[in-house]
């Protein structure tokens, strides 16, 4: 998929899932605010908690992105969906409306569950890779906790 180069490409519009403190995208706009690149986060937690720095931080979930359709073409995320998987239901839910607000050729870049025993497993990893690739998704996985999808079909 190109690596940082391609991902970090000019002009990159992109959404980062669960951003918690919002360090990720500040460091992002900081560092490549010369190829015009703009990252937003967004995470749930904002509804209640006053980030430090609001600048491109925005409150919500990932079942309804404000968000127009097409509007990122980059998606990260790191330690949050779906390395952290709400029911199964919620996931088609949240991969539905990433996909909405996701540019065809679209890359994300994100890490997966990782269960420590076998009683932990919610949903496994193939059955939410199926779940990707049931979305439009081209998923590679990477040392089993990190992955790369490109958004071939919407």
């Amino acid at each position: 998929f190109g690596g940082s180069d391609a991902f970090f490409a000019q002009g990159s519009q992109i959404i980062d899932l669960g951003s918690g403190k919002g360090h990720a995208v500040k460091e992002i706009n900081d560092e490549f605010k010369d190829k015009d690149i703009r990252c937003i986060g967004i995470d749930y937690r904002y509804t209640t908690e006053t980030p430090e720095n609001k600048e491109n931080l925005v409150a919500g979930d990932f079942e309804h992105l404000p968000f127009a359709d097409d509007s990122f073409d980059r998606v990260l995320s790191v330690e949050s969906l779906p390395a952290w998987l709400p029911s199964e239901e919620k996931i088609d839910a949240y991969l539905h409306e990433i996909t909405r607000v996701s540019k065809t050729g679209t890359l994300w870049r994100g890490t997966l569950p990782s269960y420590e025993t076998a009683e932990e497993v919610d949903i496994p990893n193939e059955a939410l890779i199926r779940k990707f690739v049931e979305h439009g998704w081209e998923i590679f996985v990477h040392d089993q906790s990190t992955f790369f999808a490109k958004l071939n079909v919407k």
